[in-house]
């Protein structure tokens, strides 16, 4: 019987190792046209901003849903940045009024709405400075010309942003650079500025100041300011960027041994950093 069982056994392992498998059929990826005409580029302000979205050229008027506050499907995130330093991307240019800034940005809105992004990544503060009124850091100077100095007539361009963002069913997440504190030697920087409050909190490099982030009581500030904007706005989402030490520079040399003598807890220094 044993026997029996045991030829039996070899007989279908046999045939089952001679039988052909079968093939897997590649799924053909499918490649798409090679487009006819270029690519459009970053939408740009036209001169005429503060005319009715209707009479821009690249955009046909807002149809009622995009005022609506009908979310986007959470099953995807189609999100674009929206990039202040330097007037990358909003404000166009410094020192524009409160109206022009507001009808800028929800020129943005309705373009990235009706190119089906569901999100914006906004940067509110790129140098210790605020595009938000309820900030203990002062107003960004690529808002108003100047850092500290507030918007005419007042207005609270995050509370703004983020009711018509709200409205068009789009999600706002709030972008903020960590560890730059000046963006530059010719950058505007107030008298207020935590820079000048707390010098010691700081170290240049680069051309820039930058938080010491080695020190706990800097570490504590920075997510205080991350903290007052969950508490104080309706934001999707927080981002961070700069979160690291800089690239290294030939011939630089960042200085914040004092502060790794004092916190370095027994770690190499690129892990402390770290």
């Amino acid at each position: 019987m044993h026997r029996l069982l045991c030829l039996v056994f070899f007989g279908v392992l046999f045939v089952t190792c001679q039988r052909p498998q079968p093939e897997v059929a590649r799924i053909p990826i499918p490649t798409k046209p090679r487009p006819t005409t270029p690519a459009p580029a970053r939408p740009t302000i036209p001169p005429d901003v503060l005319k009715p979205l209707a009479s821009a050229d690249s955009l046909d008027a807002p149809s009622p849903e995009y005022t609506t506050s009908v979310p986007s499907p959470k099953r995807e995130f189609r999100a674009v940045w929206i990039a202040t330093v330097e007037n990358i991307d909003w404000p166009s240019k410094k020192g524009l009024s409160s109206d022009e800034q507001q009808t800028e940005f929800v020129y943005l809105l309705d373009y990235y709405r009706q190119t089906n992004f569901n999100a914006v990544v906004v940067q509110v503060r790129a140098a210790a400075d605020a595009f938000y009124a309820k900030s203990p850091e002062p107003w960004s100077e690529w808002l108003t010309g100047q850092q500290g100095r507030a918007p005419e007539p007042f207005y609270d361009p995050m509370a703004f942003m983020i009711d018509e963002t709200h409205q068009r069913g789009m999600e706002f997440h709030a972008w903020l650079n960590l560890d730059r504190g000046t963006f530059g030697p010719k950058a505007s920087v107030s008298a207020d500025h935590i820079s000048r409050q707390r010098p010691e909190w700081f170290l240049t490099y680069g051309g820039r100041k930058l938080f010491n982030l080695g020190l706990p009581a800097v570490r504590a500030y920075v997510a205080g300011v991350v903290a007052n904007i969950v508490r104080e706005y309706d934001v999707d989402g927080i981002h961070f960027d700069d979160y690291f030490y800089p690239y290294a520079i030939d011939g630089k040399v960042l200085r914040d041994d004092d502060a790794y003598r004092q916190h370095y807890n027994g770690l190499e220094k690129n892990d402390w950093r770290r």
